[in-house]
Order: C-alpha cells, then sequence, then structure tokens
C-alpha cells in the first residue's frame, strides 16, 4: 500500500503543478475524438474545421503553458501574473490558429502530426 499511497501523492503533485497544460492536453483529446467520431459535416464546403483547430490550439499550447508554469516557479511570480499569462497565450494561439483557411489548416495538421 505504501507504494500506490506515494503514486497517489506524485499524481496529485502533478496535477496541481501543471493544471493548465493538463487540461490543455485532455481538451486536445476530447476535440479530435469528437471529430474523429461524430462530426457530422462531411460535405467540403460544409466542413470549418472547428474541432481541428480548438486540437491544435490546445496542442500548441501545451508546450505554452509548461513554459509558463516553470517561468512562474523560477521567478515567483504572483497567480494573476501567470493568468495573465495563460490567458494572452491562448488567445495569441487562437489569433494565429482559428483564421487559417482549410488548404492551409490541412497542411499545418499534417506537418504537426508527421505524417
Amino acid at each position: 500500500m505504501f507504494q500506490i499511497n506515494k503514486i497517489a501523492k506524485d499524481v496529485l503533485a502533478t496535477l496541481l503543478r501543471f493544471p493548465v497544460p493538463i487540461i490543455s492536453a485532455v481538451l486536445a483529446f476530447a476535440f479530435i475524438v469528437i471529430e474523429i467520431h461524430w462530426n457530422t459535416n462531411t460535405g467540403a464546403d460544409k466542413k470549418d474545421f472547428t474541432y481541428i483547430k480548438l486540437f491544435l490550439e490546445c496542442v500548441s499550447g501545451i508546450s505554452y503553458f509548461i513554459a509558463v508554469d516553470f517561468y512562474s516557479e523560477a521567478k515567483k511570480i504572483e497567480w494573476s501574473t501567470k493568468t495573465g499569462l495563460y490567458i494572452l497565450g491562448f488567445v495569441s494561439w487562437g489569433c494565429i490558429i482559428i483564421p487559417l483557411p482549410p488548404v492551409c489548416l490541412i497542411q499545418s495538421l499534417f506537418s504537426f502530426l508527421g505524417i
């Protein structure tokens, strides 16, 4: 039982240390599952790639959010500044990814996934 308690404490410590990157990863997983399994817009003219855009934004933000966590720990900044950096990163990634046309988006997705 000692190992299970230690693993549970370590998992909890990780969740508390990196909450936003973990939420971003879970959302990315949810968006890609929705896109693959439940999206019914199959026509090329109807497809606006909303879930793929949200997936790319979440996955791209994971490294940024981890960097913000490391920076905030190193510089001991306040939670309000940390939250502001999170929001700034999310909005800036959104301004880059959301306006992409579908042709650029598909090429970006394939190059991002290494296909």
